[in-house]
């Protein structure tokens, strides 16, 4: 390979494997992770392969994982040994490496260019090796020269998969696959360029910037250079600490039109929202509802709080009030929640309210107990 070489390494069901280190017998076993306090409303966090092979999947609700796999034991989320092994993934991919970026919790692109082992497959299959046998972490690398390649390649093969994705090969591999494919594009995004005649990336690749543009904005070009297979973004080790804000959103395919289907809405987007803050040991300081309505119009409500939010009761209270002094009673085509101002919990102080404070000391004891630190 010329240029530029970039794996980008992705942890195998990475919850799920912190759960059968931590619990040896659950090995063999089809595993969800999930909470298990609200059977009607817990969603599964992740599956290992055994569950995923039975239609487990992430996000679906836990009353139906039980249905479609019998077998299925569930175990309740670890946040602190998740971040604890995730740090210690990040510290054997820099021994190998100055040139890493933690993506997410399970995931980090390492620049390998100079490394002095130039046989890049083979160094691959000693970092696999490594956190397999040093950590017990199972992952699958791709390579290629630049981040979204490594990224697509990654996924080629799953578990324990190494994959090569030269720029050369993306067209005769990809161009005819559906645009949803692409990293980053979801459902929402993919039916509008369907609607606008784009149904496959190489259509996309082709596309005119124009009329990409006028459908989705300036910033919006980005999507034919990925469709392209094109990257110019470096490997920065300072990147995750730049990162300012965690968000999750959810389009409807009927539109919301009272307030108590907004609010249970809220309150499945406010644990969602909470898993991904915990996943990254976070806190948020603001907190930011969006909603589009019936006619596509869009609004916002941003609060900053007085005391910073994780778990999803105290989200879905902030949202809950958010939206109230937001919605004027059109119906709700989308909802948004959004932490901003994040990072770990600080020391803070605030007015105790007499009628509130056995409640608001056991929720910030929750907190501490659940992914916190005081």
């Amino acid at each position: 390979m010329s240029g530029r070489v970039i794996f980008h390494i992705d942890l195998n069901s990475f919850f799920a494997s912190v759960e059968m280190i931590l619990q040896p017998h659950l090995q063999k076993h089809p595993v969800a992770v999930a909470r298990t306090s609200s059977q009607r409303h817990g969603i599964v966090v992740t599956s290992n392969y055994e569950a995923r092979a039975h239609g487990v999947y992430t996000t679906m609700p836990v009353w139906k994982a039980r249905q479609v796999c019998r077998d299925l034991v569930i175990v309740p989320p670890h946040f602190e040994e998740y971040r604890r092994y995730s740090s210690a993934f990040i510290e054997l991919l820099q021994s190998y490496s100055s040139f890493v970026e933690q993506a997410s919790i399970d995931e980090a692109y390492v620049d390998v260019t100079d490394s002095t082992k130039q046989n890049y497959v083979q160094l691959a299959e000693e970092i696999q090796a490594s956190l397999l046998k040093k950590l017990g972490l199972p992952c699958s690398i791709g390579i290629a020269p630049n981040k979204f390649l490594a990224k697509m390649a990654s996924d080629m093969k799953k578990p324990l998969g190494i994959s090569i994705l030269r720029k050369r090969d993306w067209p005769t591999l990809f161009y005819d696959q559906p645009v949803e494919e692409i990293h980053g594009v979801g459902d929402k995004t993919g039916e509008h360029l369907r609607r606008i005649g784009i149904q496959t990336i190489g259509a996309l690749a082709k596309a005119s910037p124009a009329q990409i543009i006028e459908h989705f904005g300036p910033k919006s070009v980005r999507l034919i250079e990925k469709a392209q297979g094109i990257d110019d973004r470096p490997v920065d080790p300072e990147r995750a600490e730049q990162r300012k804000s965690v968000g999750v959103s959810s389009t409807f395919h009927d539109d919301l039109e009272t307030a108590a289907e907004c609010h249970e809405a809220l309150r499945k987007l406010s644990e969602r929202l909470s898993v991904r803050l915990k996943e990254k040991g976070l806190w948020g300081y603001r907190l930011t509802v969006q909603m589009k309505d019936s006619a596509f119009r869009v609004s916002s409500k941003t609060y900053s709080l007085e005391k910073p939010v994780q778990q999803s009761e105290a989200v879905a209270q902030e949202a809950v009030r958010l939206h109230e002094a937001l919605w004027d009673g059109r119906p709700v085509r989308l909802l948004g929640v959004t932490a901003s101002e994040v990072g770990p919990l600080k020391p803070f102080s605030y007015q105790l309210n007499l009628f509130t404070l056995e409640q608001d000391l056991a929720r910030y004891s929750a907190g501490i107990e659940e992914g916190g630190s005081p």
